[in-house]
């Protein structure tokens, strides 16, 4: 069920915003971190950074050898990132995220950013 959750919310992104290619909002690291810096100023950029890469798909592990972090800095950067955002887990995040991708791609292309 979450996998047809987030194909909706994936294609409801894209037809909201038209010319814009939604395949980057979830396969691009860049392009992720991009968002979540801009959408997120309250996170620390620890915080931002491990987000970008749990949205990116990368495990706790991953995410700790990426940055040159161990494990439970990792864990503890998520938790507060989580307690700032007002969610409690990966897929409350996915669903900000979408949300936040969408408005900024809507406003750059109203003009309104």
């Amino acid at each position: 069920m979450a996998d047809n959750i987030i194909a909706m919310a994936a294609k409801h992104a894209e037809m909201r915003m038209g010319p814009h290619d939604a395949s980057s909002a979830l396969t691009s690291l860049p392009a992720i971190e991009a968002c979540v810096a801009i959408c997120t100023p309250r996170l620390a950029r620890r915080e931002a950074e491990v987000c970008a890469r749990i949205l990116y798909g990368m495990t706790s592990l991953g995410i700790a050898l990426d940055l040159g972090i161990g494990e439970e800095s990792a864990m503890t950067y998520r938790k507060r990132a989580y307690s700032r955002l007002g969610i409690g887990s990966q897929r409350e995040l996915l669903l900000w995220y979408l949300n936040q991708w969408a408005k900024q791609n809507t406003a750059s292309y109203t003009g309104l950013q």
